[in-house]
């Protein structure tokens, strides 16, 4: 049901009247937000906080028993479904097993037993004219680091930390928000 703009997850009351049962996300985010590999950094960062806000919402409310992103990797399927290439843009991985950013979001949430066990995927290589209005945004880091370490070449910018807090407090690892460049 997450559209972007809607909550993560509904309240368990809104999907079923039998507050008995378990409630299981077993789908979310694949046909609702189709990504391609080689679409650009925008879309493919909107594609991973989406899976970003309804595994939050699903921990955090404390009412679902799991949540499943859909799906693992693009496929192949008929002519009237899909992409027009009949191909289904809706994995966190592509066709070939290359993982998309949205991957990272998972892999991220690991605990890591060794420096070999830390994830880091930033969201934006920066490059001004792939960015709308050539202007650098907010962009993101998928990591179970406790920190990162923002450089400019050789000059220190500053040092960001998860905000454990906020808007994707529930996640084991939340991602790191950076938007300060200079």
């Amino acid at each position: 049901s997450h559209n972007g703009v809607t909550p993560g997850a509904k309240p368990k009351k809104d999907v079923t009247p039998d507050m008995g049962k378990a409630l299981l996300i077993s789908e979310c985010n694949g046909h609702m937000y189709p990504t391609k590999p080689f679409d650009d950094g925008p879309h493919r960062q909107e594609h991973a906080l989406r899976h970003v806000r309804v595994q939050n919402a699903a921990y955090a409310s404390g009412e679902h028993a799991g949540c499943f992103g859909w799906c693992m990797f693009d496929y192949q399927t008929h002519k009237d479904f899909g992409s027009g290439d009949r191909i289904c843009y809706h994995g966190v991985m592509d066709l070939f097993r290359n993982p998309k950013l949205s991957a990272a979001v998972y892999a991220s949430q690991k605990t890591p037993r060794a420096p070999s066990d830390i994830v880091l995927e930033v969201s934006s290589a920066m490059t001004l004219g792939d960015l709308p209005g050539g202007a650098a945004a907010a962009c993101w880091v998928f990591t179970n680091a406790e920190s990162v370490r923002l450089y400019r070449g050789n000059d220190y910018i500053a040092e960001f930390t998860p905000d454990r807090h906020g808007r994707f407090a529930a996640m084991t690892h939340p991602p790191i928000e950076i938007n300060d460049f200079v």
